[in-house]
């Protein structure tokens, strides 16, 4: 296996780890909504300190692609802040009933 093929196999190793952080954040989320950020899950933690923790690691997951130079564009400020006008607008949207 040379350096590009064992790089890509990271890659995909990575996007499998992102996956599973993904699930446990889409939880930890769905978990938030329904009993409330600071109620405690039966592993001792909020459901915001579970947040926080996933959501740190789906970011560690994705800086280490970056580290490897996988993502080059990743934390683009400017589409960063374009995707969250574009949220602000469709809630606005949403709370007007438009």
């Amino acid at each position: 296996m040379n350096d590009v093929e064992n790089a890509l196999t990271v890659v995909i190793e990575e996007c499998a780890e992102i996956t599973e952080h993904i699930s446990h954040l889409q939880k930890a989320a769905s978990k938030s909504l329904r009993f409330g950020l600071d109620s405690i899950g039966p592993d001792g933690r909020t459901n915001r300190e579970a947040l926080v923790a996933e959501a740190n690691d789906l970011i560690g997951s994705l800086e280490h692609l970056v580290d490897l130079e996988s993502l080059p564009g990743l934390w683009d400020r400017e589409q960063i802040q374009r995707k969250k006008e574009k949220i602000a607008h469709f809630r606005k949207s949403v709370v007007d009933g438009q």
